[in-house]
């Protein structure tokens, strides 16, 4: 039965179904922390949009800003685990708090690599305040790691036995994120969101062997999703990849 509704569920890829899969296989919205801020209110997105939770100010007042700092992620709001989630590997042999630091730093080697690559080069990015700078805070709320052996074990035997693989999904990890881009003189909030996604699901999924390429990959996409917005004649038409693929790694 577990099989058959996993395959169910696949087989919803074309036509209208999209958006629900979108729904079922995307993790759901996350909990504001304090890091945002406990009585800001964020619009919740359509379950295809690359941010669960988003307010934004109008595009055009972000037109005289050339320039934007990266502060370090912040890792002081990282959830605790449930049961479940301790009950892995990655916790056995490695200390939590560092793992969620380690994170934080990808995190924010990421978002630089996504604004140094964009085409349209929209922000040159400063550790100087001024007029013309914003300033991108970033915390880690939720890391979950993948169970990593589960996986390895599910997709060998995925090629022996068919449809055995799709069980990886049920090993995935999660990360969440949430971000503030701020005025850097004034303190002024122009934009709020809140990320939250499970591994991306595969027929093939190498990236669940490692407890944390699937929550880098999601921190990858989230970078690229910052850029695209913020590029975007309306910020409202960019959508998330599809949260199944044939092969992830």
């Amino acid at each position: 039965k577990l099989l058959a509704g996993i395959f169910l569920l696949i087989g919803v890829l074309s036509g209208g179904g999209c958006m629900t899969t979108y729904d079922l296989l995307r993790a759901d919205p996350v909990p504001v922390s304090k890091f945002t801020g406990e009585n800001v209110v964020l619009k919740d997105e359509t379950p295809n949009y690359p941010f669960r939770k988003m307010w934004m100010a109008p595009k055009s007042e972000f037109l005289p800003y050339r320039k934007l700092i990266i502060k370090h992620v912040d890792t002081s709001y990282v959830r605790e685990l449930s049961y479940w989630d301790k009950f892995n590997e990655a916790n056995m042999v490695n200390d939590y708090e560092q793992q969620a630091i380690n994170i934080g730093k990808y995190m924010e080697s990421s978002f630089r690599r996504a604004l140094v690559n964009d085409p349209n080069c929209r922000f040159m990015l400063t550790s100087s305040p001024g007029s013309d700078t914003l300033v991108l805070q970033l915390a880690v709320i939720e890391l979950v790691p993948t169970k990593a052996t589960l996986s390895a074990i599910e997709t060998i035997a995925g090629f022996f036995i068919p449809g055995v693989g799709l069980l990886t999904l049920l090993n995935s990890g999660k990360v969440a994120c949430e971000g503030v881009v701020k005025d850097s003189v004034d303190g002024r909030v122009l934009w709020m969101f809140t990320a939250v996604d499970r591994d991306r699901g595969a027929v093939i999924n190498i990236a669940s062997f490692q407890w944390f390429k699937g929550s880098e990959n999601n921190i990858d996409r989230w970078a690229d999703y910052f850029v695209e917005i913020i590029n975007a004649k309306d910020p409202v038409t960019v959508e998330a990849v599809f949260p199944f693929t044939i092969l992830e790694y």
